[in-house]
């Protein structure tokens, strides 16, 4: 790896090469082409398990229309926060395995932006997309 730098040194920033583009984190090749949305998708969060989350995601694409739309809606009623995401695993049932989404808030506002998360529950109940089922898989809360 070394001497394919060295060999490519005067090349490493010209038109966005990169010597690492075909290595995909160890995931399936067939699922590569989606890498880049998911990175997008995720560009917002402090991923706290990584892998696992995208793992999930390559198994569940139609979740990444959800994650963009909750996005925008912390955006608007938590502008000002940090976001975590977290996959956890249910180790009797794996259906019941989901991505969570934590907004950072400061414990004296807690009570406060409760409300805002009710709010926010309810848009997402009411959002259409592609495949509603989808839903299942994430879920919001307070940190």
């Amino acid at each position: 790896m070394i001497e394919l730098l060295k060999n490519n040194k005067n090349n490493l920033f010209k038109n966005n090469y990169n010597p690492f583009k075909n290595i995909f984190n160890d995931y399936k090749a067939d699922n590569s082409s989606n890498y880049p949305t998911i990175i997008k998708t995720l560009k917002p969060y402090k991923l706290l398990n990584e892998n696992e989350i995208k793992d999930f995601i390559l198994k569940n694409l139609d979740i990444i229309q959800l994650i963009n739309e909750v996005t925008e809606l912390l955006k608007k009623y938590y502008p000002y926060y940090n976001y975590c995401m977290e996959f956890n695993i249910d180790s009797e049932i794996e259906e019941f395995n989901q991505i969570v989404i934590y907004v950072q808030v400061p414990n004296d506002l807690f009570n406060e932006e409760w409300g805002k998360l009710k709010s926010i529950n309810k848009k997402i109940r009411n959002l259409k997309l592609y495949n509603d089922d989808i839903k299942q898989f994430l879920s919001i809360d307070l940190w």
